[in-house]
């Protein structure tokens, strides 16, 4: 195709220009038609490069390498496509798959690589695939993005590592996205992270029931349920009692709090939620309810349903 010095060098859109230049004093130039649509898909336009592509090929149907730039491209949509059918059928494991078929496709093109790696690091969230997750981003970053795309990345990359609890890691950041001029979410995310990272200092009611931050509330009614039993003073030795007496209160006070959607956004924000002896928790007795004594002590506790 023999792209001009501005393709080669990444002035994708002097070559547009000087291209479409080209092309209004030869409409017919497989040439200018073909970089320009070679600009534009290195612009990440992919319906902007086919539609130039289509134009050259409709002159020289068998020009090699306008064709086989038009090949690569539709093998790549497949691809993006397949991965966000999966997706959305909830074939997240399939999904990840898909987008690293496209990378594969063409992996020196930065801006389709940037977009699919952010894509394959949110699943990777979703599945608790913390470091694959890590790497995706980090990947993403490595491909010089641009201000809003690397606000995106660097954002993304603090989520990662808040769900992977890395909490001095997600303030870093999120505080680079803030650095970069990032706007209220930037601000929002580091906030989120300090105070998980101040709560991890503390008494944390995520590890105290064992799941992270991003549980859901099936999770952490299961994972009550699991924790309540094992530390029931009444399943213990006698002299571990105490002891685990202590640990179910700790079980019964982080239940109360994230199983409470209010409560528990307060929590994650930072904010005192203690006091809070409402129904389902410690001295609570809503449906469900279970009780036991030991010595001059009545515990309680509830499962719900």
């Amino acid at each position: 195709l023999g792209p001009p010095l501005e393709v080669l060098t990444g002035d994708y859109y002097e070559s547009v220009a000087s291209s479409g230049r080209a092309i209004k004093l030869e409409a017919d130039s497989i040439q200018a038609l073909g970089v320009r649509g070679r600009a534009y898909y290195l612009l990440g336009e992919h319906e902007m490069a086919l539609n130039h592509w289509r134009q050259a090929l409709h002159f020289d149907p068998e020009h090699e390498e306008v064709k086989g730039h038009y090949r690569i491209l539709k093998k790549l949509e497949k691809q993006e496509k397949r991965a966000l059918k999966l997706e959305a059928a909830g074939d997240l494991e399939g999904a990840v798959e898909a987008w690293r078929a496209a990378i594969a496709v063409d992996a020196a093109h930065k801006r389709f690589v940037a977009r699919a790696s952010l894509a394959t690091s949110k699943i990777l969230v979703k599945i608790k695939k913390y470091s694959e997750a890590a790497d995706s981003c980090q990947e993403a970053l490595n491909q010089e993005l641009g201000g809003e795309e690397k606000l995106e990345a660097l954002l993304l990359m603090g989520e990662v590592m808040l769900g992977w609890e890395r909490f001095e890691e997600a303030v870093r950041w999120c505080g680079q996205a803030l650095e970069l001029g990032g706007d209220q979410r930037a601000k929002e995310a580091l906030h989120k992270a300090k105070v998980a990272l101040k709560q991890s200092k503390e008494v944390d009611h995520y590890k105290v029931l064992g799941v992270t931050r991003t549980a859901s509330q099936k999770d952490i009614k299961k994972a009550y349920r699991t924790a309540a039993l094992i530390h029931h003073p009444d399943k213990v030795p006698e002299e571990e009692r105490d002891k685990a007496e202590q640990e179910f209160m700790k079980i019964a006070a982080a239940y109360e709090v994230l199983s409470d959607d209010e409560l528990r956004a307060k929590y994650d924000r930072g904010e005192d939620v203690s006091g809070n002896g409402q129904g389902g928790g410690p001295g609570g007795h809503g449906p469900g309810a279970h009780h036991f004594r030991h010595g001059n002590q009545h515990f309680h506790f509830n499962f719900g349903h």
